[in-house]
């Protein structure tokens, strides 16, 4: 098959979808499938492609409240030559901005297949268009809203897909329940389970790790606040912060504040053999993100045998579970997740059984079964089938 994916965040940026991307293409080109990917620009020495993967970049711009990320205003003509070109069997979108936008009006236009993937929800990063944000005047956290305007986006958008894919059961609901109309399937994005080999023992290293973009929606500010209230007791343990991101500076000036700055240790990101290594050292991965429709990071520290403390939003609690997993809290509250920590910290039996039971949970994600599941659902589709079964089971053609 002959498969376009278009996308307003590639390599070399860092990132779920970007791995999803990278990960799903490569294994199914050594299947012997085709591939364009159409995505922004950001420097002479972008990545090309690979063997049976054709990259087109477009020009972009740093976006104003987030440097990390490009926002890019493809000429949509030039966008459907490149497709009409490639004759694509499907187009599948990753994003809902402006590379995303055109890769939907050109699906539409060329009659070709269209899946969309529900990978970023939309109401989380509404913030980043408050025009205080993009000024940067407010550079404090700020409590997601499940915003009309942000699902009324959502409705015009994906609404237009043949088939829209979500990375969790919990988002699958979600979308539903907020008028998406177009059949709506789970797919997991899946994990390399050989790129993090699970630890070998328990005994405590007294280290906990936050590992992921440093956006204002992943709330890190509540995991170091709940790290103050836990190490008054237990000052023998460190936090360990890898990431970059917008958030940066205001976290680090709370980390002042909160006089923590001799305990909290700072990594911007790190080669991927070097994380799967930071996971296995941790005993304790913890995130207070209320907007992951997956969470590559909570599969990647459950891979490595290490016990999740997470929040109860979106797909946190379905994919760490409470107990087993690890230990779920209610969003933004840091005294909850400080006891999460005392919990498993002076536990060592609870981190070993969850940590062991995390490994054996993330098999669910493989990334060889997700790459099965997805080319079905390209053929599929490309065959003019979506009708929904009336399960989520993994029968027939899905």
């Amino acid at each position: 098959m002959r498969i376009a994916y278009i996308s307003d965040t590639y390599l070399p940026e860092t990132n779920g979808i970007v791995t999803a991307i990278a990960r799903h293409s490569s294994a199914l080109a050594e299947r012997g499938h085709e591939f364009l990917i159409l995505c922004p620009r950001y420097a002479t020495t972008d990545p090309s492609g690979q063997k049976r993967i054709s990259v087109r970049r477009f020009r972009a711009v740093c976006a104003g409240s987030n440097q990390d990320t490009r926002v890019a205003l493809p000429w949509l003509p030039s966008m459907m030559r490149a497709l009409r070109d490639f004759r694509p069997d499907i187009i599948h979108v990753h994003t809902p901005l402006a590379i995303g936008i055109a890769g939907v009006a050109s699906a539409k236009l060329l009659r070709v297949p269209l899946i969309q993937t529900y990978h970023s929800y939309m109401p989380g990063f509404m913030q980043y268009l408050d025009p205080r944000r993009l000024l940067k005047l407010d550079t404090g956290p700020r409590r997601e809203k499940n915003s009309r305007l942000s699902w009324h986006l959502g409705r015009l958008l994906y609404n237009r897909s043949d088939l829209v894919l979500a990375p969790s059961n919990t988002l699958v609901d979600e979308v539903r329940a907020h008028g998406i109309r177009p059949p709506v399937r789970y797919q997991t994005n899946g994990i390399e389970l050989s790129e993090f080999p699970p630890k070998a023992e328990y005994s405590p290293r007294r280290r906990i790790v936050h590992i992921g973009r440093l956006g204002y929606e992943k709330h890190a500010d509540v995991v170091i606040r709940a790290f103050a209230v836990f190490s008054a007791d237990h000052p023998d343990w460190t936090l360990h912060v890898l990431g970059e991101g917008p958030a940066k500076p205001y976290l680090l000036r709370l980390t002042d504040e909160l006089d923590m700055a001799n305990r909290v240790q700072w990594s911007g990101f790190i080669h991927r053999a070097r994380l799967a290594e930071t996971y296995r050292e941790a005993d304790i991965f913890a995130t207070a993100s209320t907007i992951e429709t997956q969470g590559l990071v909570v599969l990647e520290a459950m891979a490595s045998g290490t016990p999740v403390v997470g929040v109860n939003a979106l797909a946190i609690p379905e994919m760490a579970r409470d107990g087993r997993d690890g230990i779920i809290v209610e969003p933004y509250d840091s005294e909850a997740m400080a006891r999460a920590f005392a919990r498993l910290a002076d536990d060592d039996g609870l981190r070993e059984r969850t940590g062991r039971n995390a490994r054996e949970s993330v098999t669910a994600h493989r990334l060889s079964d997700a790459v099965d599941r997805l080319e079905r659902t390209y053929e599929a589709v490309a065959s003019g089938q979506t009708k929904e079964p009336e399960d989520r089971s993994d029968n027939g053609i899905w």
